[in-house]
């Protein structure tokens, strides 16, 4: 049997070490009881859109009234992601994959829990965003998770 190379996954894990971002003493238990979910909106928007200040007002306002279980990630792709002058480039390497799997409609655009809708698309636009959010919001959780971040400074990576 031909044994692997196992000097990346040593080398990445020493990174992590060294950023300070693994502790087993900082494990936590999660609850065995039944949870409700949390809903995570994925919003496809971009710095030429129009429409799109509207899907952020949305969103803000799901968010006030879900408290902490509604999150939002706001993902700029698309052709009104395109900068241009001084505009900052908000664009992502992944941005183009994640439109492209939950399905482009129009914008602002959105995806919540990567769940399809009748259509078989992700992707809905922002008029449905709030009866599907209560509805979500109302469902058991099949698991409950923990879930954290690290930033690792040296290779400049969440």
């Amino acid at each position: 049997m031909k044994k692997g190379n196992f000097v990346f996954p040593k080398i990445l894990f020493g990174l992590v070490l060294a950023a300070g971002g693994f502790s087993l003493a900082s494990a936590q238990s999660v609850s065995t009881q039944v949870q409700k979910k949390n809903v995570l909106l994925e919003e496809y928007t971009g710095v030429g859109c129009g429409n799109c200040p509207d899907g952020a007002r949305v969103a803000a306002t799901i968010k006030e009234a879900a408290g902490d279980r509604f999150y939002v990630v706001a993902i700029h792709e698309g052709a009104y992601a395109e900068p241009w002058g001084d505009i900052p480039d908000y664009r992502t390497d992944w941005g183009a994959a994640l439109l492209a799997q939950a399905g482009d409609i129009g914008y602002p655009q959105g995806s919540l829990n990567r769940l399809p809708y009748e259509s078989g698309l992700m992707n809905s636009n922002r008029g449905t965003w709030t009866k599907r959010v209560k509805a979500l919001l109302q469902e058991d959780a099949p698991v409950n998770l923990q879930l954290g971040e690290v930033f690792l400074y040296v290779v400049d990576m969440l």
